[in-house]
């Protein structure tokens, strides 16, 4: 049945998922779906515990930046791989066992940083709203969303700046630019760990 949803949901997005809709895509009647789930938001809040649940978490290496990376790096994968559902990650807070697994999984990569407690959840809090929130960017509108050309029209729009008042702007995209969103998602994990790193007390063990 969630298997199901997830398929549903990454047909024909957010908006236009429906237990209606599940139902016909199961080939069943649609109050057979509710033998299953109670509503639309138990549906949903197991799509946010299947794609937490699906995130590989890496080994650690004892090497406290490239570990947190790494699981920014793992669950970003794992979101895109619904891009549909990536922003019910923004919505619906986590609530079972599978996503506070990755929370866990940051701290224990943090642990060598000898970070107080409250200040390490801060981090992981911080680095797990970034990798969403890039997450979300990246995968643009869902299914089924109004896709107008704005993505088309925002390039044309940026390529035919006025050099003479958008310098900068005119320049990077008159050498081509687009985005990378692998190299500025690491950059962002990798600025975010550094500046941690310089807030720690001067040792060699805890800025490796």
């Amino acid at each position: 049945m969630l298997d199901g949803a997830i398929g549903l949901l990454d047909d024909v997005g957010l908006d236009a998922f429906s237990m209606r809709a599940l139902g016909r895509r199961l080939g069943v009647d649609p109050m057979a779906v509710y033998s299953y789930f109670p509503s639309r938001t138990a549906i949903l809040d197991g799509v946010v515990e299947r794609i937490f649940a699906e995130c590989r978490l890496p080994a650690r290496t004892g090497d406290w930046r490239a570990d947190a990376a790494a699981v920014g790096h793992a669950f970003r994968r794992a979101l895109l791989a619904h891009p549909a559902a990536i922003p019910l990650m923004a919505m619906r807070p986590a609530v079972t066992i599978d996503a506070f697994e990755v929370t866990e999984a940051l701290l224990e990569s943090l642990a060598p940083a000898a970070l107080p407690p409250r200040a390490a959840l801060d981090i992981a809090q911080l680095l797990g709203r970034l990798t969403v929130g890039h997450a979300i960017a990246q995968a643009g509108p869902p299914p089924g969303a109004d896709q107008d050309g704005r993505e088309r029209a925002h390039a044309e729009s940026a390529a035919a700046l006025p050099a003479d008042r958008f310098p900068h702007l005119a320049s990077a995209y008159a050498q081509g630019y687009v985005i990378d969103h692998d190299a500025l998602f690491a950059t962002a994990v990798d600025a975010t760990l550094a500046a941690v790193a310089e807030s720690l007390p001067e040792n060699e063990g805890a800025r490796r």
